[in-house]
C-alpha cells in the first residue's frame, strides 16, 4: 500500500511589452504505508525561475534561468537510496534571428559552474552508493536552421 500526491504549478505574466517572467514549482509526496517509509525514486522540490526578452520585432532574444531543488531528505532505505544535497543553477543565452529560417544562440549552462547531481541520477540498487554529477559550466554557440 502506498499514498502518493503532488502538484505542478506555473505561472507566466508579461512585465513589459518586451519583457516576461515565468515561476515554476513542482513537488511530489509518497509514502509506502505497508514499510512505513517514503516512496523510492522521488525527486524533491524543484523551483524554476525565467527571465526572458524580446527586442528590434523578435530577432534578439535574451532569456536568463534560475533553478533550484532541495535537499532529497525524504528517502527509501529499503530500497537503498541516499540523500541528496540542494543545488541551484543559472543558465542565460542570448538568441539571433538571421532571417525566418536562420537563428543562432549562444549561452552558459550552469553558469555558477554548480557541481551538483539529481537525486534520480545515482546508482541502483543493490550496488554500491554512487554518485552521478551532471556536466560543470558548459558554454555553447548553436545554429539554427528551419527547412520548413
Amino acid at each position: 500500500k502506498a499514498f502518493k500526491t503532488g502538484f505542478e504549478l506555473s505561472w507566466r505574466q508579461s512585465l513589459t511589452d518586451f519583457l516576461d517572467q515565468r515561476i515554476s514549482v513542482a513537488y511530489t509526496y509518497g509514502q509506502n504505508i505497508a514499510a512505513d517509509e517514503p516512496l523510492p525514486e522521488i525527486a524533491p522540490l524543484d523551483l524554476r525561475y525565467s527571465l526572458t526578452g524580446s527586442f528590434f520585432n523578435g530577432k534578439l532574444r535574451p532569456a536568463a534561468s534560475l533553478r533550484h531543488v532541495t535537499k532529497q531528505e525524504r528517502i527509501s532505505i529499503d530500497y537503498g537510496e541516499t540523500e541528496t544535497p540542494a543545488f541551484t543553477l543559472v543558465d542565460i543565452n542570448l538568441t539571433y534571428q538571421i532571417s525566418r529560417a536562420i537563428s543562432t544562440t549562444a549561452g552558459v549552462q550552469n553558469l555558477l559552474n554548480e557541481t551538483y547531481y539529481e537525486h534520480l541520477n545515482r546508482s541502483i540498487a543493490g550496488t554500491t552508493p554512487t554518485e552521478i554529477f551532471a556536466p560543470g559550466r558548459n558554454i555553447f554557440l548553436s545554429l539554427t536552421v528551419d527547412l520548413f
